[in-house]
């Protein structure tokens, strides 16, 4: 009995072992797949895209000039440690609507029963979504907090002058917020899939 038990573990582990490979081109089908569905109508590059970068930057720009025209007391201007707010507070969860609308719309749509029909693992889906929606919204994340860091830096000297991107708080802020803005996006896939 112990023999035919061990026999049996024995070629569940082979099974395992060989599924592998296989596992590994299914979900890189399925990303590429994610892919091809982003195309230029996509509402991810005329919508969600832009509204993550304008609304941080005009609530800064904004926030900017009245400290500078001395209408709201910005005495102390701004720190590197909360330079990053806005984008934290608006960017993230924009960007994780481009993630979830794109896996509820496969629900909508109905196009969630071809890709199960093609692909029966439940679980590539939501992954493929969060590695290229998690991705693109990282990148993205990335560049407008480098791009609000040190750009507002040259433009507002007198407010934002104690900002310095390549410090240690404004290294975290530009590679914590991309990570910050992946889990967001995980999380809201995860909801959504319930």
């Amino acid at each position: 009995f112990v023999r035919r038990v061990e026999a049996r573990r024995e070629l569940r582990d082979d099974r395992d072992r060989e599924d592998q490979p296989e596992e590994d081109a299914h979900l890189l089908r399925a990303v590429r797949a994610e892919f091809a569905k982003l195309g230029h109508r996509s509402p991810l590059w005329y919508a969600v895209l832009p509204l993550a970068a304008f609304i941080p930057a005009a609530l800064n720009f904004g926030i900017a000039k009245a400290a500078q025209l001395n209408k709201i007391d910005g005495s102390g201007g701004m720190d590197t440690n909360n330079a990053a707010y806005w984008i934290i507070v608006f960017s993230t969860f924009i960007l994780m609507t481009g993630a979830v609308t794109s896996f509820c719309g496969e629900f909508r749509d109905g196009t969630v029963e071809l890709a199960f029909a093609v692909q029966p693992r439940r679980w590539l889906l939501p992954v493929a979504k969060l590695i290229v929606f998690g991705g693109i919204s990282g990148m993205a994340s990335m560049i407008i907090t480098f791009g609000i860091m040190w750009g507002y830096h040259l433009l507002f000297p007198d407010v934002w002058g104690r900002v310095d991107v390549f410090s240690y708080d404004g290294v975290r802020l530009w590679l914590g917020t991309p990570l910050l803005t992946v889990l967001v996006i995980a999380l809201g896939l995860g909801l959504s899939a319930l």
